[in-house]
């Protein structure tokens, strides 16, 4: 499954366990990677009301206002049933200034907005910093088309833990929730300058 973000195991030992990226610090890394390169004014594309996506937005808000109070952060909202050429489209004919970054809490809509419209009108996006919140090249699931700055976490790793919580269920006398993450990292390609 490429969107493989969240596993949630219900067991018979009272334990209710959670597996996903460390989205709060990703979303502080991204926050600091754009501070770092000068960004004060950054577009977030939000897809929906997902948990692991709000995650990421509320760290890297956060994150952003801490380093810079100042700062302006817009959310680029996209339900199921839009496109997302179109919401942003929409959304950079109307703001005013445009931003000066783009970041995706997920990577595949990245991908849509290269193929969508960065592509069909290179130069009006020429300048725009872009970063996601995505997966490696993984063999199991698919292959970015796109070299962007983002903040990378490998869905081997959920899986492994899964198959860990599975092989060795934890033991506990009432039921108790058990949330592991796994490391993010930032991978740095120059898509942010």
């Amino acid at each position: 499954n490429p969107d493989l973000y969240t596993i949630t195991l219900s067991t018979k030992s009272n334990a209710d366990v959670t597996l996903s990226p460390d989205n709060t610090r990703g979303g502080e890394l991204a926050a600091r990677h754009f501070h770092a390169m000068g960004h004060r004014h950054v577009a977030v594309h939000m897809s929906e009301s997902h948990p692991t996506r709000m995650e990421r937005y509320k760290a890297f808000y956060a994150e952003m206002k801490w380093l810079a109070p100042e700062c302006r952060i817009d959310i680029v909202g996209q339900s199921l049933s839009q496109n997302t050429d179109a919401v942003l489209r929409n959304y950079f004919d109307s703001a005013d200034p445009a931003p000066t970054a783009l970041f995706f809490l997920a990577g595949s809509f990245a991908e849509n907005y290269l193929n969508e419209l960065a592509n069909a009108d290179p130069e009006r996006f020429r300048d725009l910093s872009i970063m996601t919140f995505d997966r490696p090249q993984d063999l199991e699931f698919r292959e970015l088309h796109y070299d962007f700055d983002r903040v990378e976490f490998v869905s081997r790793e959920l899986l492994d833990w899964a198959e860990y919580y599975i092989t060795n269920r934890p033991m506990m006398k009432k039921r108790s929730p058990i949330h592991t993450t796994i490391d993010v990292h930032l991978v740095v390609t120059g898509s942010v300058r």
